[in-house]
């Protein structure tokens, strides 16, 4: 797993960053390039230059329906203005046409946009009022960028509880429910009062793009592939059966994808049982329209790409793809595996885009790249996992 704090993380932030020599676009003589860490901007050519301070705002971002950013959301705004003629007023444009995705300007990428300073007086007036040194400062909540997140939790849900806390029962009759519950008497489980009593974090990794320079030449790494789905989790503690996307647990009478999930792959139950108090992590398919990994109609599959162990650390992820994790029965389906070996910047590269190994049809969204050393951790990352996710997918991502 990745960090566990409560820091924004580095792809939901936008950062004040200086700028580097910008380089040659191969293809248009008005346009160039910059490198900001490990992402490519295109730019009009002397529009900035080398030690200048820039906003850079990633993609998956959503920009606020601001002046500055009225180049993106303005087009939308003229379009709706004209289906009620005569009204003075700003529509509103939904997040989706203000969003910051990738693009290719005469067949480079640019990924995300870069602004000047100058564009933001809430920034220029914090640097030269105050004498604030924002280099590196990250300003999303002062100039209003939020990270889009897309449909993510695409079926109906209930959720148990948000952040679970233990809690028993407040009434005497909470408390007899409770006491026949644990008697055996499972019918009243709908009738108690009473919250999740362990934590299961939630599961976050960092963008590489981000951290590019976290794994080091040589370092032994494994690649596995990243599917477009929706994150889950599994875990048997104290007779039940729990299910939950990244951020809710699920009624065990809800509809939803995760719980389908259960009912289309029973050995999650069974090996959560044989591993109480374990949870599982992966990803559940298909929920993203096109991304199908060949699932017949009505058709749910779960891949499993973490477990932590009762002792809250994670199992190393070469025993995880080499099925030495757990009790049996190990007929778990894992993400799959595109390489292991010494990290090479040149070769890994070429694993990002292409299509999915799952069924070889259904473009890829990208790759994960975890240290094999399960001790590996850098500060801002945690353990040393990191997505970097296919250009490709992006930009169709971005015009859906």
């Amino acid at each position: 797993m990745g960090i566990e704090s409560t820091e924004k993380k580095s792809d939901h932030q936008v950062n004040i960053v200086r700028l580097c020599e910008p380089r040659v676009h191969t293809n248009a003589d008005t346009l160039e390039l910059f490198d900001i860490g490990g992402y490519q901007v295109v730019t009009k050519k002397g529009q900035f230059k080398e030690g200048d301070l820039a906003v850079y705002v990633q993609p998956d971002s959503v920009v606020p329906q601001t002046e500055a950013f009225r180049f993106i959301w303005g087009p939308y705004a003229e379009q709706e203005r004209g289906i009620i003629s005569g009204e003075p007023f700003t529509p509103a444009v939904g997040e989706r046409r203000r969003r910051i995705t990738v693009r290719r300007f005469r067949k480079e990428v640019s990924e995300g946009l870069l602004m000047p300073v100058t564009d933001f007086p809430e920034i220029t007036q914090r640097y030269y009022d105050s004498g604030h040194p924002v280099e590196g400062e990250d300003v999303s909540d002062l100039i209003g960028v939020m990270h889009y997140e897309g449909d993510q939790d695409v079926e109906p849900t209930d959720g148990i509880n948000h952040n679970p806390k233990r809690k028993y029962p407040r009434t005497l009759k909470g408390w007899v429910y409770f006491v026949l519950y644990h008697l055996g008497f499972k019918g009243v489980r709908r009738n108690m009062n009473v919250e999740l009593s362990f934590d299961v974090p939630k599961f976050d990794v960092e963008n590489f793009k981000n951290h590019h320079t976290a794994i080091k030449d040589g370092e032994d790494i494994i690649v596995t592939e990243k599917l477009h789905g929706s994150q889950a989790r599994y875990i048997f503690k104290e007779g039940i059966m729990y299910a939950g996307s990244r951020n809710l647990w699920k009624d065990q009478d809800s509809p939803c994808v995760w719980r389908k999930a259960l009912q289309h792959n029973p050995w999650i139950e069974q090996w959560c049982r044989m591993n109480e108090g374990c949870p599982l992590y992966g990803e559940v398919v298909p929920t993203q329209k096109g991304y199908s990994y060949g699932c017949k109609p009505g058709e749910v599959k779960f891949f499993v790409f973490d477990v932590r162990g009762i002792d809250g650390n994670y199992i190393p992820k070469k025993d995880l793809i080499h099925g030495n994790w757990g009790t049996p029965p190990r007929v778990a389906i894992f993400v799959p595996v595109l390489y292991e070996g010494p990290y090479n910047a040149e070769e890994i590269v070429k694993l990002v885009d292409g299509v999915s190994a799952v069924d070889g049809k259904t473009q890829r969204e990208g790759i994960v790249i975890t240290a094999t050393d399960p001790t590996r951790w850098e500060r801002g990352i945690g353990r040393v996992q990191l997505k970097w996710k296919s250009s490709a997918f992006l930009e169709k991502d971005g015009n859906r």
